[in-house]
């Protein structure tokens, strides 16, 4: 599932990022500021204020599905359809976007 999420991903911000030069920077950017937010060198129970932030974060989502189940914890019920939500809705994104762009792209390279 993260795959296809990544997938989906990759395709829409590769079509945003070749289109408009300036973009490439600002994607380096935000995955730094995900990867800090995201709670991956640090447990989502360490945060007391701002707890908000990990029902922001889409990555979070597919981190707990990978790593509570190897901590020994159960996976939250909401967990799954957000993560099937975000997923379908990557994919779905990044295929209207490579239909409606396929034919351009080769320009803007």
């Amino acid at each position: 599932m993260l795959y296809l999420f990544l997938a989906g991903l990759a395709v829409s911000l590769s079509i945003v990022c070749v289109r408009y030069r300036d973009i490439p920077p600002l994607v380096q950017i935000a995955t730094q500021f995900l990867f800090f937010v995201t709670p991956i060198m640090w447990y989502p129970e360490a945060l007391k204020f701002g707890a908000f932030i990990l029902r922001l974060n889409p990555i979070a989502y597919f981190l707990m599905i990978v790593r509570d189940p190897l901590l020994g914890r159960p996976i939250s019920p909401e967990v799954w359809p957000i993560a099937v939500a975000l997923t379908f809705a990557s994919l779905a994104a990044g295929i209207l976007m490579y239909l409606r762009f396929r034919d351009r792209v080769a320009y803007w390279v």
